[in-house]
């Protein structure tokens, strides 16, 4: 399908709406946007109002269970502040694609040298003590991950890309590794699992671009050089609810996230903008 062409300000109402359409790799035409303004940096933090139920532990089995010892379920971990962890923030609409359009116009240059870099050390998928480290990992999909496992039984980490994105399900002796590749964008996250432990679970997503982020412990995250003067779309996804449907983002104008867990925001050129994101404990419990 041939790109639909804007070049006056007339068109950017019917380019707005036809990106809303393409969004996240969605059904519709693909759509060339007007070029951003320079790039600005989002922040925030996402916390709870009201009290998120204890989970209790996880339920384990099998031979390896004296090794694995008491497995807590951290689905949802909350600080003494009430922020919550472990959130996915990611641009969901389609950027570009063209490679003279991506880097210093979509794409910040500073991303480049990343693109097909390989996620290891601390940056690896890993799984400990009968856990997986993250609950949420997120990487481009040109990017290798190396899934490690640190423990000293064997594991198989099952990996189960939708449609477009590679799967993998190796068999992991302790102390080994191997290396994978998405080669492919997904909607939205998919399923990591361990048969030999069946309480393992943990969630992936690769992304064509590299605006995306995981809550840290106290909540917050940070999206560096996102692209300026130009409706960005974001989604907002947790392990317990999935889409993180009609919260509020509070900028310096409130902004509540739509049935698909998506909100827009329009970031000024240069500058650092910073968000509260408030959930209501029902949505966790």
């Amino acid at each position: 399908v041939d790109p639909i062409m804007a070049d006056s300000s007339g068109v950017d109402i019917l380019v707005r709406e036809l990106a809303g359409q393409g969004a996240n790799g969605g059904g519709g035409a693909a759509v060339v946007l007007p070029d951003p303004e320079g790039f600005a940096s989002l922040r925030g933090t996402f916390k709870v109002t009201g009290t998120v139920t204890p989970l209790l532990n996880l339920a384990t089995s099998g031979n390896d269970r004296a090794y694995c010892g008491p497995v807590p379920d951290d689905r949802i971990v909350v600080n003494a502040e009430n922020n919550l962890q472990n959130v996915l923030i990611f641009l969901s609409m389609k950027l570009p694609a063209a490679e003279e359009q991506r880097y210093g116009k979509w794409i910040h240059e500073s991303y480049r040298e990343t693109e097909s870099a390989v996620l290891a050390g601390a940056a690896a998928f890993d799984q400990e003590k009968c856990r997986f480290k993250s609950r949420i990992f997120a990487m481009r999909a040109t990017q290798t991950v190396k899934i490690l496992n640190s423990d000293t039984v064997g594991h198989n980490t099952n990996v189960k890309g939708p449609l477009g994105v590679a799967s993998i399900n190796p068999t992991l002796p302790g102390g080994s590794d191997v290396d994978y590749t998405p080669g492919g964008a997904a909607k939205s996250p998919f399923a990591v699992s361990c048969s030999v432990h069946p309480w393992m679970s943990s969630w992936m997503i690769s992304l064509d671009h590299p605006y995306f982020a995981v809550t840290a412990a106290d909540g917050s995250f940070e999206i560096k050089d996102l692209p300026a003067g130009v409706e960005l779309t974001f989604s907002l996804w947790h392990e317990k609810t999935q889409w993180l449907k009609n919260v509020d983002v509070v900028p310096a104008d409130q902004i509540k996230t739509d049935k698909r867990g998506k909100f827009k925001m329009t970031l000024s050129a240069g500058q650092e903008t910073e968000i509260a994101v408030d959930l209501n404990a029902s949505l966790l419990n």
